[in-house]
């Protein structure tokens, strides 16, 4: 939940003080998409780490049967990758807070 909250801000601050727009050029809309996408990525990760909380402590899980349990598990494995992939757009975005674009 942190992380979409400075996510939120991140995109506040990168739009009105930075002028960092989807329609900026190559790196606006690599950085927005790429955040875009690791923003939902861990929402519906959160999502499902809580229904497999609820569904844990009602004992729907055994050693044979636990499906939900590794596919939850391997869903949220492509979160090192995508964090990898946001952390350098991320490094990007930091190297450039002096980054602005003319106004249209």
């Amino acid at each position: 939940l942190t992380f979409l909250i400075v996510q939120g801000y991140e995109y506040t601050h990168a739009y009105s003080e930075l002028n960092l727009r989807l329609d900026s050029g190559a790196y606006g809309t690599t950085f927005f998409m790429l955040t875009g996408f690791h923003g939902f990525h861990v929402f519906v990760g959160m999502l499902m780490l809580f229904f497999i909380t609820l569904r844990l402590k009602k004992g729907h899980f055994t050693p044979e049967r636990h499906f939900g349990f590794e596919g939850a598990a391997g869903y949220l494995e492509l979160n090192a990758e995508m964090e990898v992939a946001s952390g350098l757009t991320f490094v990007g975005h930091v190297g450039m807070t002096s980054f602005s674009v003319p106004s249209r």
